[in-house]
């Protein structure tokens, strides 16, 4: 007996292996590589920290905690992977812990998926079924045998940690690699940064880090005074479909058309964080950064937030937004009335007739979203509506009498050919606004604004067919600076086209907005800048790539581990280009912004 119980039942060895061999399997999933040396002095370490914690307190229920924490870990690796694929990052606990709202989003999963994922639970199959077999004898040793191995472990997770934590990674992916993927969890659980008043945060200062001069007399100011505001966020609606010819077919006639008498910016760019969809809208309503760590409305619906709601309310706006999904989805039903917002309407409103991934289609969105429109107009008031679309929602499945567009075998039954078919329906459905609009008249009193949220085709997403057949559709490599560029429109009656070719990202939205609405913004602190009479621009990244990434001057810098071997490239023709102290100067520029706003957001009072 006494052999036996170091053999087959010693829990301890036996967990050990199959929950490392299931993180190496990770490790080269998503780094192509393992470093068994790594897997040791890491992973191994807060494993091992995290089992003689069971052996500690256990008793009796040694196996069944073991089991317990293996299902855990197996899931918890699973959803890594699945979030990586998607959006080509490691995730953190913070992201993690939406993990509540995964029913929402199991069509997702179910595109990601592949077989050999299945590795992560085959062994728990086999414990559940022998379970009597391996329950029994275990390894003897004392409690203060176990205490000691206890501490031992404690140091090394510590000294392991400090080791192996650099502050001058930028590069999360690269981290998470090194430090293990569960210690990179705890590297955030001490990521604190120090904070600033308020009081010191000036828009001066931060024109001054942009390199920015004060535009005394800006050009268009308040050519849209006292109009109606209406801001439609498209969802994963990236800029390449516009005036993008398939097979014969225009992808996006709607907006080829309104961009023939609107404002123009081709060089615009997503700027979200951990929270997507809600973080996109977040920042445009407010030109503050989202924060590295949290998704906005998870961490700050409890502050009192400047917000472009509120701005308008000063002049007698009244606000409201709509969106098809729950407002719980992204702890919206809290952020909406945090940016001032007098009246959200969600899921109850629209309804469930003609769902189309996670709500109603766009087409029910605006059919039911105008007569609310009508009605505040007709009560006097001017308005700002904020509307947020759904139908081009990954995983791009439309209904087969929404697909439009006739296609060849080459772009049937894959994730490029439904992208295009989610995006043409979206542009079809924002036409049918624009009549309604009109049949309302509402549409001549009205700033129309239009943005993609965030890119609908990741990189990590893609099979090597789907980025050949992107790379043959655009005509140059599909990058993931080229996915980051959505579009910008910004129509008001009696404007002609007007094209603007400088850089631009979400915190830029509301400051243009503010120009052209005649609204004084120098006693309202914001990150952005007015796109029409600035032409210099940083435009910072965060979550998608590397913190520390940006766009400036034409040219986007792509953070490696750090900024020594980071990588500047032309954004039109993505050829490397040099870099020199000018580059360097904007890096570190770049990354004062981001924590200024970081601090900022952070030091909000609470709501009342």
């Amino acid at each position: 007996m006494e052999n036996e119980s170091y053999g087959l039942k010693n829990y301890f060895v036996i967990f050990s292996i199959l929950i490392m061999s299931k993180i190496a399997f990770v490790h080269y999933t998503l780094f192509e590589e393992v470093h068994f040396l790594f897997l040791l002095t890491s992973d191994f370490l807060a494993v091992s920290l995290l089992f003689i914690m069971i052996e500690l307190i256990g008793r009796r229920l040694t196996y069944s905690l073991y089991f317990l924490l293996n299902t855990v870990i197996s899931f918890l690796l699973f959803a890594i992977v699945i979030y990586y694929k998607y959006y080509g990052m490691i995730p953190t606990y913070h992201s993690l812990s939406v993990a509540n709202q995964a029913a929402d989003v199991t069509e997702v999963v179910a595109m990601l998926f592949e077989f050999k994922f299945l590795w992560l639970f085959v062994d728990l199959v086999f414990l559940a079924v022998f379970w009597k077999f391996l329950n029994g004898g275990q390894t003897e040793l004392s409690t203060k045998n176990w205490a000691i191995a206890f501490l031992i472990v404690v140091i090394g997770n510590v000294a392991m940690f400090f080791i192996r934590f650099e502050d001058d990674v930028l590069n999360e992916n690269k981290l998470a690699q090194t430090m293990g993927i569960i210690p990179f969890q705890f590297s955030y659980l001490v990521d604190e940064q120090g904070i600033t008043n308020n009081d010191e945060i000036t828009n001066e200062y931060i024109r001054e880090l942009k390199e920015l001069e004060k535009v005394t007399a800006p050009e268009f100011y308040g050519i849209a005074k006292d109009k109606n505001l209406i801001i439609v966020q498209l969802e994963s609606f990236q800029n390449f479909v516009i005036d993008l010819e398939v097979e014969g077919q225009k992808i996006t006639p709607v907006l080829n058309n309104l961009i023939k008498e609107s404002i123009y910016f081709p060089y615009f760019h997503q700027q979200i964080g951990r929270g997507n969809t809600a973080d996109a809208e977040f920042v445009v309503n407010t030109s503050i950064h989202p924060v590295g760590q949290f998704a906005m409305p998870d961490k700050y619906s409890d502050r009192d937030i400047p917000s472009l709601p509120k701005l308008l309310s000063k002049n007698g706006y009244k606000s409201a937004t709509f969106h098809s999904n729950s407002s719980e989805f992204w702890n919206r039903n809290e952020m909406y009335p945090a940016l001032g917002f007098d009246q959200y309407y969600d899921k109850p409103f629209f309804g469930e007739n003609e769902v189309i991934t996670y709500g109603a289609s766009d087409e029910i969105l605006y059919k039911k979203t105008v007569p609310v429109l009508a009605d505040m107009k007709s009560n006097g008031n001017n308005f700002y509506a904020h509307i947020i679309s759904l139908s081009s929602h990954a995983p791009f499945e439309l209904p087969a009498e929404k697909r439009m567009l006739k296609f060849s075998n080459q772009y049937t039954n894959n994730i490029v050919g439904g992208y295009l078919q989610a995006a043409h329906y979206a542009d079809y459905a924002l036409g049918t606004l624009i009549e309604e609009l009109k049949n309302e008249e509402i549409w001549e009193d009205t700033i129309l604004v239009i943005y993609g949220d965030h890119m609908g085709l990741t990189q990590s997403s893609l099979s090597e067919n789907e980025k050949s057949l992107m790379n043959e559709l655009l005509g140059f490599k599909y990058t993931a600076s080229e996915s980051f560029n959505v579009p910008l429109i910004m129509s008001i009656p009696g404007m002609e086209e007007k094209v603007v070719p400088n850089l631009g990202g979400m915190v830029d939205v509301m400051p243009t907005v503010a120009n052209l609405m005649g609204i004084n913004l120098d006693d309202h602190i914001h990150f952005g800048q007015d796109l029409l009479n600035n032409e210099n621009n940083i435009v910072g990244l965060r979550f998608y790539m590397s913190t520390g990434s940006f766009y400036y001057d034409n040219k986007v810098f792509i953070v490696g581990e750090s900024y020594e071997d980071g990588k500047l490239y032309d954004i039109t023709s993505f050829n490397e280009v040099e870099k020199n102290d000018k580059t360097y100067a904007a890096f570190k520029r770049n990354l004062e912004i981001l924590q200024l706003s970081d601090q900022y957001v952070e030091n909000l009072p609470m709501s009342k």
